[in-house]
């Protein structure tokens, strides 16, 4: 064999030994792309938990708590004016 030949199987030989590296990383990112996938997993359905069962019933008083400022506003306009009314006639 040549003294080329023979680079060129060493070469090959770092090649294949790069290529065995790579194939165990791949492997050990699996296992962590599927812990990953599970953890996310589980996140998301505990936001929905937290959403259904804390934001939701907080949404619900925020609308009461709109609707109850804008029947107090109400009644202080018709105030006003009841006041305004019975000012002029009052004159």
């Amino acid at each position: 064999m040549s003294d080329n030949d023979e680079r060129i199987l060493n070469k090959l030989d770092a090649i294949e030994a790069h290529m065995s590296s790579i194939d165990i990383t791949l492997a050990k990112q699996e296992v962590s792309l599927s812990e990953h996938m599970k953890r996310s997993d589980a996140l998301e359905e505990l936001v929905a938990t937290v959403q259904e069962k804390e934001i939701e019933p907080l949404k619900t008083s925020l609308n009461q708590l709109k609707g109850a400022y804008k029947f107090i506003i109400f009644i202080s306009v018709l105030a006003g004016i009841a006041a305004a009314i019975a000012k002029v006639l009052g004159n």
